[in-house]
């Protein structure tokens, strides 16, 4: 199997999936940019974490595509004074991504 840089993918998932889709706020971009997806999906399915689908993440729950969840994080406009309460949010990855745009 064919070894992965998942910095180049996460790169090319806001460039080619989330950026072209009116997706703009830098906060937001810049914290997709870090916090690294394939740790949010099973082992077994890193490779099918940054591409434009949702996932199956076990238990009855799926990981949100890579632009629905933008796209909603973007409508969120979460300001750095904020504080957000993340509730049935799957496997964190949401949370993570939050963390990086609120204060708590």
């Amino acid at each position: 199997m064919a070894i992965i840089d998942f910095g180049v993918a996460r790169k090319a998932m806001v460039d080619t999936q989330i950026a072209v889709h009116s997706v703009v706020e830098p906060r937001l971009l810049s914290a997709l940019l870090t916090v690294p997806r394939e740790h949010f999906v099973p082992e077994r399915r890193t490779y099918l974490a940054y591409s434009d689908a949702p996932h199956d993440i076990g238990g009855g729950r799926l990981l949100s595509s890579p632009v629905t969840f933008a796209r909603l994080a973007q409508l969120a406009a979460i300001r750095p004074e904020d504080r957000v309460l993340d509730f049935g949010c799957g496997s964190g990855y949401s949370s993570a991504i939050f963390s990086k745009l609120a204060n708590r």
